[in-house]
């Protein structure tokens, strides 16, 4: 039932991201004029030609699954090749974009890499695919920036057409400081609660529950 729950929760989130207003311009939420001199877009949305395709950021606190929930949202496995790195320690070292698929949309498997000569075993620079018309941005965790504003600064999230915040267990104090500057700019963001059958097996065998 739990499993059926989290697949339904999955199912809505991923048909909302796709059945999002496909736009060819900047969000209207952008900076422009001197709010575009203090946040500037980020250079890996800039290389990516982000004004002609949706782009979304997924982003969470080490070990919360943001990652797997990329990777979820595109029906893909840790084992894939062109899945997302996961693992229980911070494994996203670098912004990733992975297409998001809607119905009748084909994978176009040609992938831009700047970094295609990387030594074995790191993180790929920005990756895009190619074509894609919905893109979900794996992006490193925030938490460890001075300030929520400069965090948003760095990581370009006002240039973004959707946030997905991962939390697992709790909210964090970080995750409600986003929250608060990603209303104070009106971007669009979706909470998204992880791990909600670890909690469950764990309150059935602490209660004893069959």
């Amino acid at each position: 039932e739990v499993d059926q729950q989290r697949m339904g929760m999955l199912k809505l989130l991923r048909e909302a991201l796709v059945n999002a207003t496909i736009q060819s311009r900047r969000p209207l939420h952008t900076p422009d004029g001197l709010s575009e001199s203090r946040f500037p877009p980020p250079s890996h949305l800039r290389r990516a030609g982000y004004e002609h395709t949706v782009n979304i950021a997924v982003i969470g606190a080490p070990g919360s699954g943001s990652s797997s929930l990329v990777n979820a949202l595109r029906h893909k496995t840790p084992k894939d090749p062109d899945a997302a790195p996961v693992g229980s320690t911070k494994t996203t070292l670098r912004p990733t974009a992975y297409a998001l698929f809607g119905e009748g949309q084909a994978e176009d498997e040609d992938v831009i890499k700047e970094n295609s000569q990387r030594p074995s075993g790191t993180q790929p620079a920005a990756e895009t695919a190619k074509g894609a018309r919905v893109r979900l941005w794996d992006l490193p965790g925030i938490y460890g920036a001075s300030t929520m504003e400069t965090a948003c600064r760095d990581s370009g999230f006002l240039y973004y057409d959707a946030v997905v915040m991962v939390c697992a267990r709790r909210m964090l104090q970080g995750d409600v400081q986003l929250v608060r500057e990603l209303s104070r700019w009106d971007v669009p963001f979706f909470v998204a609660r992880t791990k909600i059958d670890v909690d469950v097996r764990c309150e059935e065998s602490d209660h004893k529950l069959p």
